[in-house]
């Protein structure tokens, strides 16, 4: 009697379970879903050719409007360890979302020992935002013992670019994270990831880097970032700050509610080398402090004696110096300032130190940190420095607003305090050849005469 029960339900749900399954979505989702084709095996396996959805009227989820191909959803709570198996071909959507084929594997599931449970995923081809692409990734973690909360989890991606706030490209990933609260809404759980990237391409900051790896944790109200990279590239100005930094390291602490209140950052470099040798920096540190809205930059580098020259040839060589940099930020507002120091101390000659101050005031719709997202225009720009050689100096400015900060565009104006002491001084430095120091003599020397000194304008 107990096996023709079973017999009847079997059949029962084999030829009249794709009508109930249907008449269940349409009772919960009304017009929003719809299926096409549903089908069940023997093995009571569940088959849908299409499914389409649109959720536009009432705002359920964040992929609003599309369609799943090719669904299938197969289960056994005997004899296997994959309880449960759902594959879909591709999904596409008008909002955010899309993917070429997408598989869901879900281990030792037993109603009466769900937090054992375990689940692979894996997806090809995604695209969200239609800004971010991964061509494949791989899931896998635990449900610990309920939805709301995954553990354990490990992922591997691969080829993933993304063109969202600022575009990068890394070609592989991998990571853990022993949980994720799914429906927390922001980031309250103590949490621990690992991130091991390579070949990493951010083009609008001309950085590219062939292996990072990340540790970002969380305890209380503050998150722990430390990061590795074993060597980066940097496409800056060509033959000077185009080149390799080796051996960067990066660790700091940030607050769950604000990273621009009290966070703290340090970055290190052993060493920048360009591309020609000519500029070689070691021993590079600079510590970021995020304090009332502003972000507060302090920097130095030992630069290694190196050559200056130009399409005209040999300008001369400086020796090794220590320089120093400090800059105040608002990423919120269009609004940078920055101050840089250096001394050259020349045995048995004029000593040669010298300072700058720059400030720079954006667009009003732009900010700092947008800039470094996307490129952004200049609107005002005012820098004043000196330069000292043998006590006498050097003092200059470059200013421009408006148009001419966009076209490269500036004005320049040279002073000097006693120009033919400066010059004998810096002739006995040996820093520029004789040739270049004897044309810039000749030039201050044909500008306004104030004192001792001379004024360049251009």
């Amino acid at each position: 009697m107990f096996t023709f029960i079973i017999c009847i339900l079997w059949g029962g749900a084999v030829f009249f379970g794709p009508y109930i399954i249907k008449k269940f979505v349409e009772q919960h989702f009304g017009e929003e879903v719809i299926l096409y084709n549903v089908a069940i095996t023997p093995k009571l396996d569940v088959y849908v050719s299409r499914l389409d959805f649109d959720f536009s009227s009432s705002g359920k989820f964040d992929a609003r409007v599309g369609h799943i191909r090719s669904l299938s959803l197969t289960w056994s709570l005997l004899g296997s360890r994959e309880n449960l198996k759902l594959n879909t071909g591709s999904l596409r959507t008008k909002d955010n979302l899309n993917f070429e084929e997408f598989k869901l594997v879900v281990l030792d599931f037993w109603p009466n020992n769900f937090r054992n449970a375990r689940f692979n995923i894996s997806a090809s081809g995604v695209q969200f935002f239609n800004e971010n692409h991964i061509n494949n990734a791989e899931i896998s973690g635990s449900f610990n013992g309920g939805l709301e909360k995954l553990s354990n989890l490990s992922f591997s991606l691969s080829t993933v670019k993304s063109n969202y706030y600022s575009p990068f490209e890394v070609d592989k990933a991998n990571g853990k994270l022993d949980n994720l609260g799914l429906f927390s809404g922001s980031i309250n759980e103590d949490f621990n990831l690992q991130i091991e990237a390579r070949n990493i391409r951010i083009p609008h900051a001309g950085l590219g880097f062939n292996q990072i790896q990340t540790k970002i944790s969380s305890a209380g109200d503050k998150i722990d970032i430390n990061l590795e990279g074993l060597e980066m590239s940097l496409a800056g100005v060509k033959g000077l700050t185009d080149g390799v930094a080796r051996s960067l390291k990066a660790s700091g602490q940030f607050s769950k509610d604000d990273v621009w209140q009290n966070g703290q950052l340090r970055i290190t470099l052993d060493s920048f080398v360009s591309n020609n040798d000519k500029l070689s920096l070691d021993q590079v540190l600079s510590d970021f402090k995020f304090e009332n809205s502003s972000l507060k930059i302090s920097s130095s580098a030992a630069l290694n004696a190196w050559q200056v020259s130009s399409e005209m040839g040999y300008i001369g060589s400086l020796p090794q110096t220590v320089i120093t940099a400090d800059a105040t930020v608002f990423p919120r507002e269009p609004i940078l300032e920055a101050t840089a120091n250096f001394n050259y101390e020349i045995l048995s000659k004029p000593m040669i130190n010298g300072s700058g101050h720059i400030e720079l005031e954006l667009d009003s719709i732009s900010s700092v940190s947008s800039c470094l997202a996307a490129t952004c225009e200049n609107l005002k720009m005012n820098t004043l420095y000196f330069l000292e050689i043998g006590g006498e100096r050097i003092k200059g400015r470059a200013d421009c607003e408006g148009e001419d900060c966009s076209g490269g565009r500036i004005y320049h104006e040279l002073e000097t305090s006693n120009t033919t002491k400066l010059f004998e001084s810096l002739m006995q430095t040996s820093v520029l050849n004789p040739v270049t120091s004897a044309y810039l003599y000749s030039l201050f020397l044909s500008g306004k005469k104030i004192g001792k000194g001379h004024q360049l304008k251009f």
